[in-house]
Parts: C-alpha cells; structure tokens; sequence
C-alpha cells in the first residue's frame, strides 16, 4: 500500500507543480495586501538599528550571485520564485537565497528583522525580494509578471546565469 502512495505521489508530481504557479500566483494578490503588515512586525522586532550597515549588508548580498532571493525559509512563495528561475533556465547553482528567518507571521521568526525592515524601505515590495545581477526585479508577484512577459528571461541572459 505505501509502494502504491509513493507511485500515485510521483505520477502526480507533475501536476501539482503545473497547478503551483498559477495558484500561488492567485493567492500573492491576496496575500500582498498582508505585506505592510510583515514589514510592520519587522520593523517592531528590529527595533532601532544601523541603517547604513544593513544597506551595505543587502548591497553585498544582493550582489553576491547572479541571481539572488531574500526571503522567508517556509514561504512558498520564495520556494515558487526559485523554482521560476529555475524553469527559466537558471541552473541552482547561480541562486543564492538569502533566508531572514522562517516565516513572517509567527513572533519571533524573522531571524534578520532590520534587514526585512529595509529591504521595505528601499525597495516597497514583499518577500521573497528578487535580485538578478544585483538589480531588484521584486516580490513573486513582479517575478511571474517578468517571466510572463520574457523581460525576465532577457535580464537572466544579460547577466550570465542562464545554463549554456
């Protein structure tokens, strides 16, 4: 019976992947609307901190990979956004994910609470936040619409991180 479940899993492994984008891509539109609260809990955990450091430490990281995503361990959302990436062409070996904590909404998770907190500040958008040769492409959101309308695959190209 388990030999049976293991079969029925990977036969329908393929659709539920085919089914993933454009479910998650339905729920970020609900789901957007949560990230000023996010970045609100971030910022309460951060407290006052460096600004300027945490601006150097989002600079070095974001430009630290070819590609590179800032986002949360147990968000679909920045497990999606690598899997885009990756069907666009972008062998994993060229992502970086930079992971601030292991999830938004439960206290005390947001292991990098000042740099979520900046990360809003400077670039306004949600987690995960996307970078492709150090320049914000933005949330899941921004990264489907990029892929959808092939800006994303050009800027994947320019940099290098496309598999030959």
């Amino acid at each position: 019976m388990r030999l049976l479940s293991v079969v029925v899993a990977l036969a329908l492994a393929p659709l539920a992947d085919a089914l993933a984008a454009p479910v998650l891509r339905a729920v970020s539109s609900v789901t957007s609307p949560l990230a000023p609260l996010f970045d609100t809990i971030a910022r309460q955990q951060a407290g006052t901190y460096d600004v300027p450091a945490v601006r150097a430490a989002i600079h070095r990281e974001r430009q630290s990979a070819p590609v590179v995503i800032f986002g949360y361990e147990l968000s679909p959302f920045c497990g999606r956004a690598r899997q885009m990436l990756e069907d666009e062409g972008v062998h994993e070996s060229q992502i970086k994910i930079v992971s601030l904590g292991a999830a938004p909404s439960l206290p005390g998770l947001i292991a990098e609470p000042a740099m979520v907190a900046e990360l809003a500040n400077m670039y306004g958008a949600g987690l995960p936040c996307c970078f492709v040769d150090g320049e914000n492409v933005g949330d899941f959101k921004q990264l489907a619409a990029a892929a959808d309308d092939g800006s994303l695959r050009r800027r994947l190209g320019d940099a290098g991180a496309l598999d030959p």
